[in-house]
């Protein structure tokens, strides 16, 4: 569905859930004639109530689902409170649309928060206005930002609403293309450590072009004392500069312990959603010690469990 959010406002819902309260008779004609003596767009208003399930058309009758008619029953804050509900969940069929519009949304605290561009400005400005007078979205005049209430960004993560399918896609799909990106930079950065030994250089791989399986990215050597040149096994992981998070997988681990020293985690920082920052570069020389088994440094915490039927 496409939205006209220009042509919906807050107060038009609360005053057509007024209406279906306070009406004897919910036949459309009447419903149309109270509502549009104190507002406008009641088609546009009614097919977007319609739409999220709150109410039916059925010969010409305005049915509200229960819950509405319970709740427009208390204060005008308990309405929103259930719109916000309604509006945000799962199978609502709002969720692309504000899910395109909180797009460029990024963590602030507890909450998110947007300094918009001059073109998101006009592109989103009917649903803006609508967030705000929803009062699920709140302008900071000092930073020319918006902010998503507390509450409805809580709702959204744990929900997991924030994401329709296709921008988790997107974002999977970003996390991809920066995690290659750091490993070109850390394959670069091991070249030019040799750029006067050709016979070394030549010989540094990376490796994850070529077997994603291998546990590492980047093979690549160094120098130990009597001048000893020996291979290096490098897993580059790009990271949020905030808590380093990183995600570790079995082989991956795996190859760690077997390779011990010889094996490093390159962890790269990512400041403002998209920019490497090899200058703050951690290398980290056997991690299975030093992170895996380290845990006054590092948190672990499982997200994902395999299970297979025993035999």
């Amino acid at each position: 569905m496409t939205v006209d959010f220009d042509k919906i406002s807050w107060q038009q819902i609360l005053i057509l859930c007024k209406v279906i309260h306070q009406s004897s008779s919910l036949d459309l004609e009447t419903v149309a004639r109270w509502y549009n003596s104190e507002s406008i767009n009641f088609k546009n208003t009614l097919a977007l109530l319609e739409d999220i399930g709150v109410v039916k058309i059925k010969r010409d009758k305005v049915i509200p689902m229960v819950a509405l008619k319970q709740v427009i029953k208390l204060d005008s804050e308990s309405v929103r409170h259930f719109f916000v509900n309604v509006l945000f969940r799962n199978e609502s069929h709002l969720v692309k649309y504000f899910g395109n519009f909180f797009d460029s949304f990024e963590p602030s605290g507890d909450s998110y928060k947007v300094v918009p561009t001059t073109e998101e400005r006009l592109k989103y400005s009917g649903i803006r206005n609508f967030l705000i007078g929803l009062g699920a979205l709140q302008f900071e005049p000092t930073t020319n930002s918006y902010l998503v209430i507390r509450e409805l960004a809580t709702y959204l993560s744990q929900k997991n609403k924030f994401f329709a399918y296709d921008k988790f896609e997107k974002k999977i799909k970003s996390e991809k293309e920066l995690g290659l990106a750091a490993e070109i930079l850390v394959y670069n950065l091991e070249k030019s450590k040799f750029k006067n030994r050709e016979s070394i250089q030549k010989n540094i791989r990376h490796v994850s072009l070529e077997n994603v399986a291998a546990g590492y990215d980047i093979q690549s050597y160094e120098i130990i004392k009597d001048n000893k040149i020996v291979p290096k096994y490098i897993e580059v992981k790009a990271v949020s500069q905030d808590d380093w998070k990183f995600y570790w997988s079995k082989n991956e681990i795996n190859k760690s312990k077997s390779f011990k020293e010889s094996y490093y985690l390159y962890l790269v920082p990512v400041k403002n959603g998209s920019i490497l920052d090899i200058a703050k570069l951690r290398q980290i020389k056997n991690p299975y010690r030093k992170v895996f088994f380290n845990k006054k440094e590092w948190t672990q915490e499982i997200e994902t469990i395999s299970f297979f039927v025993n035999n």
